[in-house]
């Protein structure tokens, strides 16, 4: 395993997390301005009402890619943290990552689904169905970034070990 590539798609998944970021916080501040002139319609039909609701369908479907980007950067960091540490057990790793894999997978096919709706119900059903995705994975998710939390630890003390052995040794070759 190839721990320092695994810490470099950490590292690049951590800014492109930002970016997106970023870019989800300008797309959800588009959709509820869109959103709020909406409401001023109160139903009508005209005109600027309707390009209002095309515009609120745009930045919705920009909103909730956006927020299935930033899900999916979330555990692609996971995934390559965990990769990255060298007290993980291979086995352990490799059913997190067919895990995490999965649940990236699932969530790609629903911001397909998000990006080719044409209607306010699908996009209303796609958020649903994304939203539902995070909420039973959560706790997996949280286990994965716990156990790559650990692992890190587990590095750290085995370095502090390895100071302390050679610490040791230099106290011995002082004393003599």
């Amino acid at each position: 395993v190839d721990v320092r590539a695994h810490e470099e798609n950490y590292q690049n998944a951590v800014i492109k997390s930002r970016i997106i970021l970023r870019d989800y916080k300008e797309a959800r501040a588009e959709f509820l301005k869109t959103k709020s002139e909406l409401k001023s319609c109160n139903g009508e039909g005209n005109e600027k009402c309707q390009e209002l609701d095309a515009e609120a369908i745009a930045s919705a479907k920009a909103y909730l890619s956006l927020s299935a980007d930033a899900v999916v950067e979330h555990l692609t960091k996971i995934r390559e943290k965990l990769a990255s540490e060298e007290y993980v057990d291979a086995e352990v790793l490799a059913k997190a990552t067919a895990d995490i894999d999965a649940m990236i997978s699932e969530t790609m096919e629903i911001k397909a689904k998000i990006q080719t709706a044409e209607t306010k119900e699908e996009i209303n059903s796609y958020a649903k169905e994304l939203n539902k995705l995070v909420v039973e994975n959560k706790s997996r998710i949280k286990l994965y970034s716990s156990l790559a939390l650990h692992a890190e630890l587990g590095g750290l003390m085995h370095s502090v070990n390895n100071l302390n052995v050679k610490l040791e040794n230099i106290g011995n070759y002082v004393d003599e």
